[in-house]
């Protein structure tokens, strides 16, 4: 999100305001910790109702004044990845790869997928196109 501010991206870091409100909020309550980065973050876009929400949080100086929050590397690293699988551009699965997995072992993920090898019908695929870390498209 600060690379977004720095380069003026300000649809973009909204957006990633957007996405962060909507999944940390889905199964539990917001953490006191959370809420302060979230409001921090807001700050430059809603000055106003962000020192509004800080004081109502119980925090005595302005939100204006606090520390821009620090993402942990650690906390971002993750271990595997989900690779969409289609089927002549279609999507048809999901399978989880390891973060490192190159592309031939994208390629073997999807293939040994129970939907694709019930549309492949045990044929072999004409073509299959991988695009590393994102999709693996399987053309018959």
């Amino acid at each position: 999100m600060s690379e977004d501010l720095e380069q003026l991206g300000l649809n973009t870091a909204i957006s990633k305001l957007m996405v962060w409100a909507r999944d940390i909020g889905k199964d539990h309550p917001v953490p006191r910790a959370g809420a302060e980065a979230f409001l921090k973050l807001l700050a430059p876009f809603a000055p106003h109702l962000a020192e509004e929400l800080w004081m109502r949080i119980g925090c005595a100086s302005p939100v204006s004044l606090a520390p821009w929050p620090v993402a942990d590397p650690a906390l971002l690293s993750v271990e595997t990845l989900r690779i969409v699988v289609q089927v002549n551009g279609r999507k048809r699965d999901d399978v989880e790869v390891p973060a490192g997995a190159d592309e031939a072992a994208q390629r073997a993920a999807a293939l040994a997928s129970e939907r694709v090898q019930a549309l492949l019908e045990g044929r072999e695929p004409r073509k299959v196109v991988v695009v590393p870390g994102r999709l693996v498209n399987v053309v018959i």
